[in-house]
């Protein structure tokens, strides 16, 4: 499971802007707005600040006017939102809030046990007792006994179906795949 940073995802700023900031590099490359120009904004000391979550397996800023969210930069602890440009705050950066306890890497980590992308989710207020908890309850196969091996890397997944098989399956059904293609193949149907 990946975690994807802005640097991590990207790795460089948009060819366009060679020198922006890290912050900057996720609403410069989709930049959607029509009635303004690209442009490089100021700081906002003052405004509320953007929180940092993960969100079905991926890190994300929620953006606290519009509620628009983007990869964050975790070099750079500023946010510009894509959608509204940051209006409220007279079209400046703001603060981006990562986790300091628990750690972003406890959490990925604590994360990382889980095997259905949407049940990897932390949110600010959320510690790593509760995450530990909340992957026992919903995964039998895990235990307070397999849980040490699982996490220095022993542990072994229990053969058999698992949910994702049983979405491709569901999914397989619903587009109306033929039967004999198989599963690892669906990226190769055309869809008309």
């Amino acid at each position: 499971m990946s975690y994807f940073t802005a640097e991590q995802k990207y790795g460089s700023p948009p060819m366009m802007y060679p020198d922006a900031r890290p912050a900057m590099w996720v609403p410069l490359r989709f930049w959607h707005r029509r009635d303004i120009y690209p442009f490089v904004p100021g700081e906002d000391i003052d405004a509320v600040p953007a929180l940092v979550v993960v969100n079905h397996e991926r890190w994300c800023a929620s953006c606290p006017s519009c509620g628009g969210a983007q990869i964050p930069s975790m070099t750079d602890h500023w946010y510009f939102c894509g959608d509204c440009l940051n209006s409220e705050d007279d079209y400046k950066l703001i603060p981006l809030v990562w986790p300091s306890d628990p750690s972003p890497h406890g959490i990925m980590s604590e994360l990382s046990l889980r095997r259905v992308v949407s049940q990897c989710n932390w949110l600010p207020g959320d510690t790593l007792d509760f995450l530990r908890t909340e992957t026992i309850k919903s995964h039998p196969e895990v235990t307070a006994e397999t849980l040490p091996n699982r996490l220095a890397g022993r542990w072994t997944a229990p053969v058999g179906p698992t949910h994702h098989d049983d979405d491709i399956q569901r999914f397989m059904k619903i587009a109306r795949i033929p039967k004999h293609v198989k599963a690892m193949d669906t990226h190769k149907i055309r869809y008309r």
